[in-house]
């Protein structure tokens, strides 16, 4: 079988020193490089709602491009600004639908982000629309800054941390903690060392499974821990009590993230004692956050909707359990993540704490709690759409008032 012929994808906000970059590892090794923006254009002439045409417009394209650089012994580089990079992996890591001139099947490798180090910090906090930096680029596109950060950042196997000259040796600690707390799978590498474009041959496959499990948010939700450096934090919030709708929402309403230290990136599920048949989502990235329906609860699903894979049936059942015995209201509970900068877990946990229901309200039981006042907007799931999988996007409700 003929080997794969390698795709890397580059990603980085404008201003990052991305084509520098490029130009730097251009001179170890011949790069050609596909502007992200230009390969989605391809999909402008597809008929709308069809993603498959729109796929293979793409793919076209891709393949067009790794003839031409396979012809001429090059790299082949696709760059992205603030695209989807999460759109662009999952679609690249599904090259074997494309291939090169030779009819040698394309394999994502690496995905690189670069990031400045003089403005991460800031660009971490910002709450701004990208829309608001580029109308005319961006004028349709409702995510912030931090959002295409974390992504960008999340989705990586290098981040290169660009520009530290700039910064002072504290500051640069902090960031480099950082970056490992959010993806502790990728490698954290300086700019300014030598960097060579080889690695990109050296890649192995991109795992986008491995990648998303691999996040700090997820390893966090799953029991494992993120190492306290240069007062970088992070912890799990888990609890088998349901919030008082009004309590938490009001929480959201307040600058509770920046209170008790900076809660950089959260992320989770939760539970709201008005809402017993459906999981709330949560996301918050900088200084926006987003909630919405994550999906049914597997309790309040029939056993007959749960799926046939014997391993993911037997992790149902073990969510379902609490300790030795059957959990009260099944898999319905908690699970928030965080990770930030000088953070005062117990005080963040404290506030949390007091937007579950009472004793007194736990005893009155769910008719009771379906009564309580809860100002949350309405939600709506497929009934065969589940919480669980913590590698689903379910970002799909309104900004929390702090974020602008």
């Amino acid at each position: 079988m003929a080997s794969s012929f390698p795709v890397s994808l580059v990603a980085g906000l404008p201003g990052t020193g991305v084509s520098a970059l490029l130009t730097q590892l251009n001179a170890s090794l011949p790069l050609r490089v596909l502007d992200a923006t230009q390969l989605m254009e391809r999909t402008a002439g597809q008929p709308a709602g069809d993603e498959q045409a729109a796929d293979a417009a793409v793919l076209a394209a891709l393949s067009a491009a790794a003839g031409q650089a396979q012809a001429h012994g090059e790299q082949l580089v696709v760059r992205a600004r603030a695209e989807s990079v999460i759109g662009l992996v999952d679609l690249l890591a599904d090259t074997g639908r494309a291939t090169g001139a030779t009819g040698t099947p394309l394999q994502l490798g690496v995905v690189m982000t670069v990031l400045d180090a003089a403005t991460l910090l800031q660009e971490f906090h910002a709450a701004d629309f990208l829309a608001e930096r580029d109308p005319a680029a961006w004028a349709d596109d409702d995510r912030t800054v931090a959002d295409v950060l974390i992504e960008q950042v999340e989705a990586a196997t290098i981040l290169v941390l660009n520009r530290t000259d700039r910064v002072d040796t504290a500051t640069r600690q902090t960031l480099v903690a950082l970056l490992h707390a959010l993806n502790p799978r990728a490698t954290v590498v300086d700019a300014v060392d030598h960097l060579d474009a080889r690695i990109f041959q050296a890649a192995a496959p991109y795992d986008v499974d491995a990648t998303e499990a691999g996040t700090g948010w997820a390893a966090l939700l799953r029991g494992g821990s993120i190492p306290a450096q240069a007062q970088v934090t992070g912890f799990a919030y888990c609890r088998r009590r349901p919030f008082h709708p009004q309590r938490f929402f009001d929480l959201m309403h307040t600058d509770w993230l920046r209170t008790h230290g900076t809660v950089l990136r959260s992320r989770g599920y939760f539970w709201l004692a008005s809402r017993m048949a459906l999981s709330g989502s949560w996301e918050q990235a900088g200084g926006a956050c987003r909630h919405g329906a994550a999906g049914v609860w597997w309790s309040a699903a029939e056993e007959a909707d749960w799926p046939e894979d014997h391993a993911l049936r037997a992790e149902i059942a073990l969510r379902l359990q609490d300790g030795d015995a059957p959990a009260p209201y099944g898999d319905r509970m908690q699970e928030l993540a965080f990770i930030g900068h000088q953070l005062d877990e117990a005080a963040l946990v404290e506030q949390l704490d007091a937007c579950l229901l009472s004793d007194a309200e736990m005893a009155a039981g769910p008719d009771a709690w379906a009564a309580l006042p809860d100002p949350f907007p309405e939600w709506e799931a497929d009934d065969h759409d589940h919480s669980h999988d913590h590698g689903d996007d379910h970002v799909c409700g309104d900004d929390c008032g702090h974020a602008h």
